[in-house]
């Protein structure tokens, strides 16, 4: 039975209903936030030492972490790369290796803090930027959500943008509610990162993990924010 939100009691009452009352939708960044690391920057880091990909490879994909940070990403042009990526090293077959990575890399990088977070709430959605090549698997093999929104070419077929990533993820969230038949809901939102302020700006709660000065700065404008530092 899940937990809905009484506008009447100012709480949230079980009930089986989307129509008569208010949910709570608890939305999750994955990278630096469920897990304290960049899932795919360390898993292109491993695969190079492990001899998959190659030294250009890593470079590349450095030139685009360079980008995020200096805000000058271009999220459909990284997306391309990727695939070409998956494709040439035939990364959707190497299941194995994707398993290690996730339980040797991943598991011990998991933000026990918010992951506990994520286990008490309802309704979950795990919202990243991250290609749905590994997003997917981290989600499968390790956090368990039933809910979860990548970056994906294969997004429209769904019904989703291709790109979740900025107002995208803000988009997207909004399809998927609509999706699910939430009628009235609030949303809550855990991450790190300052790409994800129109989310951020969209929630009703925000909960906002480790932050840089900058986001600090930003989230000081927000009300019902609760900055989460985490070891």
């Amino acid at each position: 039975m899940k937990k809905y939100f009484s506008k009447e009691r100012n709480t949230f009452v079980k009930g089986r209903s989307k129509k008569n009352v208010k949910v709570m939708i608890s939305v999750f960044d994955l990278d630096k936030t469920i897990i304290k690391v960049d899932c795919e920057g360390l898993f292109y880091k491993v695969a190079y030492v492990k001899k998959i990909i190659s030294s250009s490879t890593l470079r590349e994909f450095f030139r685009f972490q360079e980008k995020y940070k200096n805000g000058k990403f271009e999220p459909m042009e990284h997306l391309e790369f990727q695939n070409k990526v998956i494709i040439k090293y035939k990364l959707r077959s190497r299941k194995g290796f994707l398993k290690y990575f996730i339980s040797k890399y991943l598991r011990k990088n998991l933000n026990w803090t918010v992951y506990n977070e994520m286990l008490s709430r309802e309704v979950v959605l795990i919202s990243t930027a991250s290609n749905h090549f590994l997003a997917s698997k981290v989600n499968k093999y390790l956090l368990g959500s039933k809910n979860i929104i990548c970056t994906s070419l294969d997004n429209p077929k769904r019904g989703y943008l291709p790109i979740n990533y900025g107002i995208g993820k803000c988009k997207n969230l909004d399809i998927w509610i609509k999706k699910n038949n939430y009628k009235l809901c609030e949303v809550e939102f855990f991450t790190d990162s300052i790409n994800d302020l129109p989310l951020l700006l969209k929630a009703n709660r925000r909960f906002i993990v480790n932050p840089d000065v900058k986001l600090i700065k930003k989230s000081l404008k927000l009300s019902n924010r609760i900055i989460l530092f985490t070891e």
